[in-house]
């Protein structure tokens, strides 16, 4: 792109034809290059579990950037900084530790939906494995938070623990939707439960040990 810039966008698919989706889908795009002669964007998407590149043409472009009740173009541009060296500051964690523990940004809510979901969907229709895959993203960051930090293993090990069922459950998402077995909807519904209850054991002790400065 223009001074090694990428562009980052939140997109309808059905304008995509190599996308396979005929009605309205809001999706994420990564815009890593262009042909002005051929008046063509260089696109990549995360679909079915694969990425797939696109060539999308100026015209079309500006129709798959229009989402509903959007009244402007959403986009964010960046470059990579080669050598750039990332640094974490404990102090600043900490402070955003705390401050999720007490508010429980990431709350049970987020489960209940799952379940609502889940229950009301009717047979052979796909679920969204995009949720699955926040929730085990979140319990990895949960992971990597408890061991920069230095906590006990018992804890960490707790954690990768919680870590694993949460990779399982989104493979479970996946398997549902190329089988529609309903005992694998049952087993979703089971694996859910057993994380919402031991993240809420796991956070009330990290709670505890961060209100206490126990490491």
């Amino acid at each position: 792109m223009i001074s090694d810039y990428y562009v980052y966008i939140k997109i309808n698919e059905k304008f995509i034809p190599s996308s396979g989706y005929s009605k309205y889908f809001k999706h994420d795009l990564l815009v890593f290059g262009f042909d002005d002669e051929k008046e063509l964007f260089t696109c990549i998407s995360y679909n079915n579990g694969k990425y797939r590149t696109h060539e999308i043409n100026y015209i079309d472009f500006v129709k798959i950037s229009k989402l509903r009740m959007q009244l402007v173009y959403n986009f964010t541009a960046f470059n990579v900084k080669e050598g750039f060296e990332f640094s974490v500051d404990k102090c600043k964690l900490r402070i955003t530790l705390s401050d999720f523990l007490k508010r429980r940004l990431f709350s049970s809510d987020i489960y209940r939906i799952l379940y609502k979901k889940l229950n009301n969907k009717n047979v052979n229709k796909r679920i969204d494995y995009r949720n699955y895959k926040i929730i085990e993203e979140h319990k990895y960051l949960l992971l990597k938070c408890v061991e920069f930090l230095g906590f006990d293993e018992e804890l960490i090990g707790s954690f990768k623990d919680l870590c694993n069922i949460s990779r399982k459950l989104f493979y479970l998402a996946f398997k549902y939707n190329n089988s529609y077995d309903q005992l694998v909807a049952q087993a979703i519904e089971k694996y859910i439960k057993t994380i919402e209850k031991s993240e809420q054991n796991l956070l009330e002790k990290l709670n505890y040990l961060q209100r206490s400065n126990i490491l």
